[in-house]
């Protein structure tokens, strides 16, 4: 997996969010949905970033599995494995 790609695409979607940010939080409330669910997912962008740039990114924060490459494409900014997101482990 190219995680420059990666680091880009996540990057791009950051820039997104932060851009539509009170457009999303105007169209939360008035769905009445949870404005913190976008701060959650801004901080586990801002986690996997730093993981990019500190190497780890791919591996379990909690248990330091590798995260299958299956989940980190289907969630890109994922930090922990399957298991651990579950509480499994």
């Amino acid at each position: 997996m190219d995680v420059a790609l990666v680091a880009d695409g996540l990057e791009r979607e950051r820039e997104r969010l932060v851009g539509d940010r009170r457009r999303l939080l105007g169209a939360l409330l008035e769905h009445d949905l949870a404005p913190g669910r976008l701060d959650d997912v801004l901080g586990q962008i801002d986690a996997a970033l730093t993981a990019i740039d500190d190497g780890t990114y791919g591996r379990c924060r909690q248990c330091s599995a590798e995260i299958t490459t299956l989940r980190l494409r289907a969630l890109p900014h994922a930090t922990t494995c399957a298991s651990c997101a579950r509480g499994a482990r």
